[in-house]
Order: C-alpha cells, then sequence, then structure tokens
C-alpha cells in the first residue's frame, strides 16, 4: 500500500470511522506504522472525529463534515500567521515516506516512531438473546470511539473490578493508559491482559507491550514480547515481525 492509494481512497477517513474490512485495515496499519506521513495525517483525522462528537455531530454524518472541517481549519490557521502543514507544495514522484531522509534515519524508523502507539478500533459485539455487556464497559467503549482516552478510563476500571477476568476491559484500559502517557499502568495491565489466556487479547496484548517497552527503552523486552505476538499467528503477525525487523536492523542486530 502507497501513500498514493491511501490518499486516493481517503482511507485515513475510513479507518477513523470504522468502515475498513480486517485485510483493508491491516494493510493499512501496515503502512502508516512506518511512514510518518502518513501517520500525521490519521492523527488529524482522529482530531477532527474527536471534535466532532464534542460538538454533537452524529457519527453517520461526521463523514460529510470532514470537508467542512478541514477548510474552516485550515482558514483558521492561515489567518493568524501559522502555517498549516498540509498547505504544502506539490509532491514530487518520489513517495513523501522517503523524502529529504537524512542518513541516519536512513535505515528505518526511529524508536520514537516504533513506539507510537496507534489505538486499535473497536467493535461492540453482536450479542445474542440473554448476553449482555458490563454498563460501565460500554459507555466507556462510546467515550473510546469518539477519541476521549482519558475520559475512558475510570468506566473501564469499573468494568475491570466487576470481572478481573474480562480480557478486553484489561486491553482496552491498558490502550488509555499508553494513550494518556500513562506507560506504566498500561505495561501492567497488558500483562494482566497477557495471563488471562484469551488467544485474540493476548496476541494484541505482547505486541501493544512491546511498543510500550520501547517506549520505556527496553528494547530487549519489546523484541520478545515480538517473538511472542509471531508466535501466536494472529492478525497483528506482520506487523510484529516489521516491527521486530525494524528494531533490529536499527540496533545493529542480526
Amino acid at each position: 500500500m502507497t501513500c498514493e492509494e491511501i490518499e486516493a481512497g481517503e482511507l485515513a477517513e475510513k479507518y477513523v470511522l470504522g468502515q475498513m474490512n480486517a485485510d483493508e485495515q491491516s494493510a493499512y496499519e501496515g503502512h502508516y506504522f512506518v511512514c510518518s506521513h502518513c501517520f500525521e495525517e490519521l492523527r488529524l483525522r482522529q482530531t477532527m472525529q474527536s471534535e466532532l462528537a464534542t460538538l454533537g455531530v452524529p457519527r453517520r454524518e461526521r463523514r460529510s463534515s470532514w470537508a467542512l472541517w478541514a477548510a474552516a481549519a485550515a482558514i483558521l490557521i492561515v489567518t493568524v500567521g501559522v502555517g498549516w502543514w498540509r498547505l504544502r507544495p506539490a509532491a514530487s514522484t518520489a513517495s513523501p515516506a522517503v523524502a529529504h531522509v537524512s542518513p541516519a534515519a536512513a535505515a528505518g524508523p526511529s524508536l520514537d516512531l516504533m513506539a507510537r502507539v496507534e489505538p486499535p478500533p473497536y467493535m461492540a459485539p453482536v450479542l445474542r438473546g440473554g448476553t449482555t455487556v458490563n454498563t460501565a464497559f460500554r459507555s466507556a467503549m462510546e467515550k473510546y470511539r469518539q477519541g476521549f482516552y482519558g475520559a475512558a478510563i475510570p468506566g473501564l476500571l469499573e468494568a475491570a473490578r466487576t470481572d478481573a477476568k474480562d480480557a478486553d476491559a484489561q486491553f482496552f484500559l491498558a490502550i488509555c493508559y499508553l494513550m494518556d502517557g500513562q506507560t506504566d499502568a498500561g505495561i501492567s495491565r497488558l500483562r494482566s491482559t497477557i495471563e488471562l489466556g484469551n488467544t485474540i487479547d493476548r496476541e494484541m496484548a505482547h505486541f501493544y507491550l512491546a511498543k510500550a517497552l520501547i517506549r520505556k527503552g527496553d528494547t530487549a523486552g519489546a523484541a520478545a514480547e515480538l517473538e511472542h505476538a509471531i508466535a501466536l499467528h494472529g492478525d497483528r503477525e506482520t506487523q510484529s515481525r516489521e516491527l521486530l525487523g525494524q528494531l533490529k536492523r536499527l540496533l545493529g542486530v542480526r
């Protein structure tokens, strides 16, 4: 997947609105992980999503609101004399991900980029009759979907206390901690998720624990977690292999 394909398909917008299938999501995540341009584009879209939610715009209407929101933001920023990064000269035929790369960065992304956490989308399960979802969890995950990660923490804490074996509550609480800058708390909850043994959440937990450990400077621990994620052969296997390879190249490890 290339930057051009992402822009032409409006994939950043579709991603934040939860309109991708699993294969599209995996391919997109594999690209923005190593492309700072597309990563910043995604962060901009998520900021827009959060602001539109704050303004009370229904989720189904937010797609049609992107152009108006972006135009208003550009006008406001240019008016106060601040250059908006999106108002840039037309790109050359070279990929934005590799243009103007310094020799030090030529080997791949930095540890800082590798440690960046992009919260995984949450899709509410389709429940059968008689099955219920913890009210605190449901309310917290609505905040999570809107990008209010700090605000989601209390509800996820309550859900985790109510059912200590709820892997989803533990995992998404960990992600919210990481997004809120509480790395140590996030690491603790990711390890709790792994101990519960749920295969899907366990693979995701190993992957995000690796990122959190990179953030803490524990590259050896991060490599071990990526090996665990790869061994589970799940949806994050490709990304885990890529991240492990980049980590080893950066550290000069074979």
